[in-house]
């Protein structure tokens, strides 16, 4: 009677376990959507500083052209004064969160000037984001896990057109 008990018991509670797993997943894959829109916005910006604390020191961008970027190189290319942003948005984004990784999936569009003329780039992309101790984004030291990007924008098709 009692191992019958447990059986109910145990098919009646899992269930439940598997639904607050679930829960714990989505709630990681928003704060790194979350992560992703700050990305974009610090880009629109140009507020390298932001960028700064959203990347890993082990950042690496893989472009389009397969060439490849450091932190400071990406950073240094923020900067650029011909490089003026207008709108970074992200389009059809897929996030799947694996432990204390996480990869995203989907389509960066940016439009801008650049050196003087304008543009409109469209490009698939995945980022890696891994959860590690770092500096929080209020620049203090602490105990708190956070997602930083580990490497990004490895690109492949890019559609780039003059804006009209």
């Amino acid at each position: 009677m009692k191992a019958l008990l447990a059986s109910a018991l145990a098919l009646v509670l899992l269930p439940c376990g598997a639904s607050l797993a679930q829960n714990t997943a989505s709630d990681e894959g928003g704060r790194v959507l979350g992560l992703e829109n700050a990305w974009n916005h610090a880009i629109e910006s140009k507020d390298t500083k932001a960028l700064d604390m959203l990347l890993a020191s082990t950042f690496i961008a893989v472009e389009i052209d397969g060439s490849i970027s450091s932190k400071s190189e990406f950073l240094a290319s923020i900067k650029d004064p011909e490089y003026k942003p207008s709108q970074a948005v992200n389009e059809q984004v897929n996030v799947q969160v694996y432990g204390d990784a996480a990869i995203v999936v989907g389509i960066f569009r940016i439009k801008g000037i650049e050196k003087g003329k304008p543009y409109v780039h469209r490009e698939r992309f995945t980022d890696k984001q891994a959860m590690r101790p770092d500096l929080s984004l209020h620049g203090e030291a602490d105990d708190v896990r956070s997602f930083r990007r580990a490497a990004s924008r490895i690109s492949g098709a890019d559609n780039r057109s003059p804006q009209r």
